[in-house]
């Protein structure tokens, strides 16, 4: 990222597009060898089968009130923004 900062500078360019993170900021938890959840709360199985991208296998929101009382992730996490830290560090 800090070398696509440097070019977009160099090309006189107005903007760059900073990831925000992305499975950088997955928090999940492990909860058999081949399953996990994520911090959205759905849970994931790997397989031999699965790679790049593991296949859901159950979701927090099932009913009405599964929604209700969803609290989703905080998108004020520190680990969201590392990568723009990167970019700007020597701001």
């Amino acid at each position: 990222m800090e070398d696509a900062l440097k070019c977009a500078h160099y090309l006189g360019l107005d903007g760059l597009w900073i990831p925000f993170g992305g499975l950088i900021g997955n928090n999940s938890k492990r909860i058999a060898s081949d399953k996990y959840i994520d911090e959205w709360g759905t849970t994931f199985k790997k397989n031999k089968n699965s790679w790049p991208i593991d296949g859901p296998m159950d979701y927090p929101i099932k009913t009405r009130n599964d929604l209700t009382n969803y609290s989703p992730p905080s998108p004020d996490s520190e680990s969201r923004l590392t990568e723009m830290k990167k970019c700007f560090k020597d701001q």
